[in-house]
């Protein structure tokens, strides 16, 4: 296998993962952040830092690590998740409560 074979299977594999998490949790939170009418920011950064930790302890991605590791690692993806979170209510919720 060459790098660049190597480069696009953790490609799709992560965006795999996404879509899967986009799916499952993204669109239903939405959904229920809409329906009792939470257009606030904070919410959907919550809901975007929650993801983190629960795809961490859940799945188990990176292998059988200790503790404060998967500590650190629910760290990194609840962080990523805030960031789609904040893009997300920035290009979408923002406009429709203006």
């Amino acid at each position: 296998m060459s790098r660049m074979d190597v480069m696009l299977f953790g490609i799709m594999g992560a965006s795999l993962v996404a879509v899967i998490f986009v799916t499952i949790w993204a669109l239903p939170a939405y959904v229920i952040l809409n329906k009792y009418k939470k257009q606030t920011i904070q919410w959907y950064v919550l809901a975007g830092f929650v993801t983190g930790p629960t795809y961490v302890f859940l799945t188990k991605p990176f292998g059988n690590d200790p503790f404060l590791v998967k500590i650190t690692q629910s760290l990194l993806c609840g962080v990523i998740g805030v960031l789609g979170a904040v893009v997300f209510w920035w290009f979408v919720v923002r406009k429709q409560s203006a």
